[in-house]
């Protein structure tokens, strides 16, 4: 389903699927990656989706982290598509 939504993104996906974790990446960019995960945080359970970057020295996803600045406002306008969709499935609880 996932490749669906992504499918306007070029370069060959990869992807695993564990019990409570979704990881895709593009090529071989093992180290950059995006997730989606179900974490237990203080006794409950909380939902992680996100871009991680993993490399061994800070340098390195320090320098990732800034290219992908300029991309500030589209991240924050599709987190309040998130946030528009879980919202009122949350209150419903």
């Amino acid at each position: 389903m996932f490749e669906g939504f992504a499918s306007d993104v070029t370069g060959e996906l990869h992807s695993t699927a564990h019990k409570r974790d979704l990881k895709v990446w593009y090529d071989d960019a093992t180290r950059e990656h995006y997730e989606a995960q179900l974490i237990r945080i203080d006794g409950g359970v909380a939902l992680e989706v996100g871009f991680h970057a993993e490399y061994p020295k800070v340098g390195e996803n320090e320098a990732v982290l800034a290219r992908l600045l300029d991309a500030a406002i589209e991240i924050a306008a599709r987190l309040a598509d998130y946030v528009t969709v879980l919202e009122p499935l949350r209150r419903r609880a």
